[in-house]
């Protein structure tokens, strides 16, 4: 296929244009660029390769270099093994994983260990996939490697590497009854959760773990308002629903915003806010009736940019 835009997009570290690409055609993170030949050999690498060969600039700086590296990898994870092949003014070829590719920019980068250090973590998670024994044994809390990386707050990428290690892995709870799924929609990304409602079924969204909590009250409990908005959008019974403490999904919610309010940076209340205020009216549309259980923390929604009139008016 050739250099294609996501080759220049990761060359770039355009971290939204190489969103917007991946979201269009996500297998473009898996093609080599070709083409152009040196010296009678192709010219060949992924754009993982693109984006880790970068060099910290005035214009670039280390942590757009390692946002574009984490969403490439994310994209297509097991582009760790691969090597790209390269041609020097002298002739000699020479074939270098994302990991060695970065390891010779890191001289020329300020902080760029940041980017060797991400990929050799994600390494030590693609190697542990390999090995079936240890992704397969659980330890004393009864977790396995997937469950751990989980609340270990892994990457997106390398939570598929150990889910492909591993796929019966979704089916097996934890001593506390979490599923690898009440995890994810606790620490874990929205993909991450997309990827385990897809592998499993719609009815994982209604088991509950030890203590009575459905994946959307664990979705709330970590005010992970991308999964709570996808959970609502799939169809979980669980919005009225109380938890073993008598806690409905929008109690913990709201507890947990109200928690963390004095830790919220100034440029990102108004964000956070957004998210909140959407993701509380998503509640309330979708059951209205939990309001009668919800007088505790009606002021805490009132304080909230108007979300209860906005219920009332939809």
């Amino acid at each position: 296929m050739g250099y294609t835009p996501l080759h220049k997009a990761a060359s770039s570290v355009n971290t939204s244009i190489i969103k917007l690409i991946l979201t269009h055609d996500p297998s473009l993170a898996e093609v080599q660029s070709g083409g152009e030949e040196w010296f009678g050999h192709d010219l060949l690498d992924l754009p993982l390769h693109e984006a880790c060969g970068k060099n910290v600039s005035r214009n670039i700086k280390t942590v757009d270099i390692l946002s574009a590296v984490q969403v490439l990898f994310d994209a297509y994870p097991e582009g760790l093994f691969a090597k790209s092949v390269s041609v020097d003014w002298g002739g000699e070829v020479s074939r270098h994983t994302p990991l060695e590719t970065a390891s010779r920019a890191v001289p020329r980068n300020e902080n760029g260990n940041a980017i060797t250090r991400f990929l050799e973590d994600q390494l030590d998670y693609a190697r542990m996939a390999k090995d079936h024994e240890e992704i397969a044994t659980p330890d004393n809390k009864g977790r396995l490697a997937l469950h751990k990386a989980l609340f270990d707050g892994a990457t997106h990428g390398s939570i598929k590497l150990l889910l492909k290690g591993h796929p019966s892995a979704l089916q097996v709870a934890d001593n506390s009854g979490k599923l690898p799924l009440h995890l994810a929609c606790e620490y874990g990304s929205v993909d991450t959760v997309k990827l385990f409602v897809d592998s499993s079924s719609n009815e994982v969204l209604d088991i509950q773990d030890g203590s009575n909590n459905y994946p959307l009250h664990l979705a709330c409990l970590g005010s992970n308002y991308e999964v709570v908005q996808f959970l609502l959008r799939r169809g979980t019974s669980a919005v009225s629903i109380q938890n073993g403490d008598g806690k409905q999904p929008i109690h913990l919610l709201c507890e947990a915003e109200t928690d963390k309010e004095d830790d919220v940076n100034e440029e990102d209340e108004s964000v956070e806010e957004t998210d909140y205020v959407e993701t509380v009216f998503m509640l309330l549309k979708a059951s209205p009736e939990i309001v009668s259980s919800f007088s505790p923390l009606i002021d805490t929604v009132l304080r909230s940019g108007g979300v209860w009139k906005r219920a009332r008016t939809s």
